[in-house]
C-alpha cells in the first residue's frame, strides 16, 4: 500500500515575488510576447481541445463548443476523502442570440501578457481571468447589441458512489487495500444570491484513517494530524443582474451532471460573473461558509481585479524569459535550428534589447559566462551594452552570441 500523498494547499506565488520591480514596457517586449499568444479561429469539438488559463492557485480550462462557452475550475488543495484532487465544477455560459451561430469570424486568444482569455465573435467579446491576488474567477461580457446570458454551474458529483476500476490510477493509496475508495456527493444549491457548491470531507473514513490502521499506528492516532478531516472546498457563483432560473440535467463526456442556472433579467450590452473559490479545513460547514462569504465581501471588483492581475502578469513576463524567434531564411543558428534566433535574459527586472528591432542572426550563447544555462557554441560571444563580460547575473541587457 502506498504512502499518503501530500495534501497541503500549494501556495500561490506571492504578488511581491513577481512584481517586486515595477513593470516597464521595454521597446518591443509587449509586441514580441503577443506574437506567442495561442489563437484559435474555430470553436472546439470538446473539452479535450480546451485552452488553459489561471493565476495564483486557480486553474481553468476554457473552450467554446456549439453555442456554449465552458470552463472547468480547479484550485490547489481540493482533495477529497480518498486524497483525490478534484475540480470544483464546470461552468456553461450561453448568450442569446448566440454569436457563434452566425458563421462570423471566430477568435479565441490567450493573452499571455495579461493572463486572460478573450473570445470574440459577431460583435460579442467575453474575457475570462483569474485574479492574481485572490481566489476569484471573473467573466466579463461586452456586446454591440443587447444579449441575454445564462450561466450554469454543473456538478457530476451528485450521488455517493464507489470509484470505478478505470479511476483507480488516482487512488494509489488503495493499491492492495481490502476496501474500495468511495466518492461522496457535493452539496450544491441556490444560496447567497447565486449558486453555492461545496464538498466537505467526513471526519472519519478517509484514506488517512486507512493508512494509520494499515501501519499499525492506532495507538497514536490522536497525536497525528489528519489533513483530510473536515477539509472543505467549493465555490460561490454570482452575477450582476443574474437570478436563479432552475435546475437542468444532462450528460457530458459519458458522465451525468446536474446544473444550477442563473439568468439575466433582461438583455443588455454588458454582463459580469464571478466565482469565489474557497478551500479550508474548517471545524464545521457553517464555519467554512463564513469564510466563503468573507472572501466574497473582500472582492475588489472586476476593474480593480483586472488591473492588478495585469500588473502581476506584466511584471512576471518582464523578469526573465527565453524568446525563440525566426531569423532570415536559410540561416542556421547553433541552438535554434534553421533560421532561428534565440535571446536569453537572466534578469530580475525588465530586459533591454541589445539593439532596436529583431536581431538578424544571433543565438543565445556566451562561452565566456561561467555557469551559463545556455550551451556554448564555437563562435565569439557578443555581450550586450552594459553587461559585464564575466557576469551571468547582470541587471540589464541581453547576452547575445553571433553565429
Amino acid at each position: 500500500m502506498k504512502q499518503l500523498a501530500a495534501t497541503a494547499v500549494v501556495p500561490a506565488i506571492p504578488p511581491a515575488a513577481a512584481g517586486s520591480a515595477a513593470y516597464h514596457d521595454e521597446p518591443g517586449t509587449a509586441r514580441r510576447i503577443a506574437t506567442y499568444n495561442p489563437v484559435w479561429t474555430s470553436p472546439s469539438d470538446n473539452a479535450g481541445a480546451s485552452m488553459p488559463c489561471g493565476a495564483g492557485d486557480i486553474g481553468l480550462n476554457v473552450w467554446v463548443e456549439g453555442d456554449d462557452i465552458l470552463f472547468y475550475i480547479a484550485r490547489s488543495g481540493a482533495f477529497d476523502e480518498t486524497n483525490s484532487y478534484l475540480k470544483l465544477g464546470r461552468v456553461r455560459l450561453r448568450l442569446d442570440p448566440s454569436p457563434f451561430a452566425s458563421g462570423k469570424p471566430f477568435r479565441q486568444e490567450l493573452r499571455l501578457l495579461d493572463g486572460e482569455i478573450e473570445i470574440s465573435c459577431n460583435g460579442v467579446s467575453v474575457t475570462i481571468w483569474a485574479d492574481a491576488e485572490a481566489p476569484v474567477v471573473h467573466v466579463a461580457c461586452e456586446s454591440a447589441a443587447p444579449v441575454s446570458l445564462t450561466a450554469t454551474f454543473e456538478s457530476w458529483r451528485t450521488a455517493d458512489r464507489d470509484y470505478l476500476p478505470t479511476e483507480m490510477s488516482m487512488h494509489r493509496s488503495y493499491d492492495g487495500a481490502p476496501v474500495t475508495p468511495r466518492q461522496y456527493a457535493d452539496a450544491t444549491g441556490f444560496a447567497d444570491g447565486g449558486v453555492v457548491s461545496l464538498h466537505r470531507n467526513r471526519d472519519e473514513g478517509t484514506v488517512f484513517d486507512l493508512l494509520v490502521e494499515q501501519q499499525g499506528m492506532g495507538a497514536v492516532r490522536d497525536q497525528l494530524w489528519n489533513p483530510l478531516s473536515g477539509l472543505t472546498f467549493g465555490t460561490s457563483m454570482r452575477g450582476d443582474g443574474l437570478v436563479p432560473a432552475g435546475q437542468t440535467n444532462g450528460r457530458y463526456a459519458s458522465t451525468d451532471f446536474t446544473g444550477w442556472t442563473l439568468a439575466s433579467a433582461k438583455p443588455q450590452r454588458t454582463h459580469a460573473l464571478r466565482l469565489y473559490c474557497h478551500v479550508a479545513q474548517a471545524a464545521t460547514r457553517e464555519d467554512w461558509l463564513v469564510g466563503l462569504r468573507r472572501l466574497a465581501a473582500a472582492d475588489v471588483g472586476a476593474a480593480a481585479s483586472r488591473a492588478r492581475s495585469r500588473r502581476w502578469w506584466r511584471a512576471f513576463w518582464s523578469r526573465s524569459y527565453i524568446m525563440i524567434e525566426p531569423g532570415p531564411p536559410g540561416r542556421t543558428a547553433s541552438h535554434g535550428g534553421s533560421g532561428a534566433t534565440t535571446s536569453f535574459s537572466a534578469t530580475s527586472s525588465a530586459p533591454t534589447p541589445a539593439a532596436a528591432g529583431r536581431p538578424s542572426s544571433t543565438a543565445a550563447i556566451s562561452p565566456s559566462i561561467p555557469n551559463s544555462p545556455i550551451p556554448a557554441c564555437a563562435c565569439r560571444p557578443i555581450i550586450a551594452p552594459g553587461a559585464a563580460a564575466n557576469s551571468p547575473h547582470r541587471i540589464n541587457g541581453w547576452f547575445i552570441g553571433r553565429c
